[in-house]
C-alpha cells in the first residue's frame, strides 16, 4: 500500500505539469479590439454600463482571468483520465 503515496505525488505532478502546457496565444490582450469583439452580448452591455476607464479596464481584467481559470480547469479535467488510466496500468502488484 506505500505505493498509494508515491501515486498520488507524480499524478499531482504530472497534472501540473500539463497545465504548463495549455496554449492561451488566441486570448487576447486585456485592453485591444480583439478582446472587446470577443465580448458576448452580456458581457458587452455590462461594460457599457461602467461609468470609468478603470471600471471598464478592471472588468476586462476579470474576465480575462476567468477564461484562464476555466481553461485552466477544462484542460485538466481532459487530462485526469488519461493519467489515472496511465498509473492504473503501471502500478506495482
Amino acid at each position: 500500500m506505500h505505493w498509494i503515496g508515491r501515486f498520488e505525488i507524480a499524478q499531482k505532478r504530472l497534472l501540473a505539469s500539463w497545465a504548463d502546457l495549455l496554449d492561451l496565444s488566441d486570448l487576447p490582450e486585456v485592453g485591444t479590439a480583439e478582446f472587446l469583439a470577443a465580448f458576448t452580448d452580456e458581457q458587452r452591455q455590462q461594460y457599457q454600463l461602467l461609468q470609468t476607464d478603470e471600471d471598464r479596464l478592471n472588468y476586462q481584467v476579470t474576465l480575462r482571468e476567468q477564461t484562464i481559470t476555466n481553461r485552466r480547469a477544462q484542460h485538466q479535467n481532459a487530462r485526469q483520465f488519461d493519467v489515472i488510466d496511465l498509473f492504473r496500468t503501471i502500478r506495482p502488484k
